[in-house]
């Protein structure tokens, strides 16, 4: 690296500073990157200095130890092949370790059986992902991330920083389903959870090309596939049940199976699927597809735990924590649909409030985004109508989103430019 700028091009793409097994290798590597993020010439001379200015000079062995890898180096040009060679044997010791702390897990009387399968997964995971993020950073670094992402989002050819729902007053209030947070989606029953989440899904795999995995503990895989073709042909399911399908209807059919027929939609429909399940296999959906776009649990109340909890109370709120946890590590949209209790019948407005979230309280600390949605029915007024009444959103404003409803497709569409 010190002898050719080309080389620490090359380098800088393969190892990390932490890929090295020693520690003063590891200084004098981050030091030379330093050097060449500045955009100044990187030598022999420029890195003792820079080791100078730090303080670092007298722990990496002084003028004498650049000195001595400089006049190892066979030939600069090989410089990528060493630097593989430093990458592969630091995934070896990563696993390694790895391993270590699975045997001290699995000989652990204290942890029961589920839970240990659960953490050597995720730690195999952080291994194949090429070991663990720092859990420390300072502010310089912090300064330095943020810098570089406001300039990702200047320059990105989307209006939204984040995964877009499909809805475009729901992306422009939120920017986008944000990478890391949990979004929950709640209202009472029958008023469209499912269909609103498969609609997003659809949006997600479809029309932004995302990857998305859907866990659906209520509707079966079938549903979904039929709701899914349905919705994209305008053809409602009533009428090919009772045979009422034209010609026009089976050509609008077999077109909406062509655009839906690569989509990177995946639906695991168990009606018994646990936090572990889950974890297992997103990560294993995320690593064959190089990364999920998002993933969505249909509902929240239907998962259980694998281990022993006191009360259903604190059972949710520990999946809740872990549905969190999730989305932080694979840095994607976790979106939880959630049950309502019944507080809002008795009321004399049946509008949603946070408040109403069933079995947890936990649910709204954790959410980034509490979304309800609301319907009226019993008004002919507003028959068709649903408001999304966004009502926590971590990072911008709140506010209620009209949108329309097709149940004969039971399909949701922006509100002005609904189609029937």
């Amino acid at each position: 690296m010190m002898l050719s700028a080309d080389a620490i091009a090359d380098v800088i793409e393969i190892v990390r500073p932490n890929d090295f097994y020693r520690t003063a290798n590891a200084k004098i590597f981050d030091t030379l990157r330093e050097v060449y993020g500045r955009g100044d010439p990187v030598d022999a001379i420029t890195a003792v200095e820079e080791l100078k200015r730090r303080g670092t000079l007298d722990e990496v062995g002084g003028h004498l130890a650049i000195s001595d890898l400089v006049d190892r180096v066979p030939t600069p040009s090989s410089a990528a092949s060493y630097a593989r060679i430093v990458a592969e044997t630091s995934l070896l010791r990563r696993l390694i370790g790895a391993a270590a702390d699975i045997m001290d897990m699995a000989y652990s009387p204290q942890e029961e059986p589920e839970q240990v399968a659960d953490a050597a997964e995720q730690r195999i995971y952080e291994v194949a992902r090429h070991g663990e993020k720092e859990q420390v950073a300072s502010l310089h670094q912090l300064v330095d991330e943020a810098m570089t992402d406001l300039e990702r989002i200047q320059n990105r050819e989307s209006a939204f920083a984040g995964v877009p729902t499909g809805f475009r007053d729901v992306d422009s209030l939120l920017s986008g389903m944000q990478s890391g947070n949990l979004i929950v989606i709640a209202a009472r029953p029958g008023v469209g959870k499912s269909s609103f989440v498969t609609n997003v899904a659809r949006n997600v795999a479809v029309d932004a090309g995302l990857p998305v995995a859907m866990f659906s503990l209520e509707m079966s895989r079938w549903e979904i596939g039929m709701r899914l073709l349905c919705g994209e042909a305008r053809v409602p399911w009533d009428s090919i049940r009772n045979k009422r399908v034209g010609a026009e209807d089976w050509s609008r059919i077999a077109q909406a199976a062509d655009s839906l027929h690569e989509a990177p939609l995946f639906i695991v429909d168990s009606g018994n699927v646990t936090l572990v399940d889950i974890r297992a296999k997103a990560r294993r959906l995320s690593a064959r597809r190089a990364g999920l776009g998002m993933i969505i649990v249909d509902y929240l109340q239907l998962m259980s735990h694998t281990r022993r909890v006191d009360n259903r109370q604190q059972e949710i709120a520990e999946i809740s924590r872990g549905l969190k946890m999730l989305a932080k590590e694979l840095e994607i949209p976790v979106i939880a649909v959630s049950q309502l209790n019944r507080d809002p019948e008795r009321r004399q407005d049946k509008r949603p409030q946070l408040s109403d979230l069933r079995e947890s309280g936990a649910i709204e600390q954790d959410a980034d985004v509490v979304m309800f949605i609301h319907r009226d029915d019993s008004d002919p007024a507003k028959k068709g109508l649903a408001d999304l009444i966004v009502s926590k959103h971590r990072n911008g404003p709140t506010d209620t989103v009209p949108l329309t409803f097709l149940p004969h497709l039971t399909q949701f569409r922006n509100h002005a430019i609904a189609v029937s």
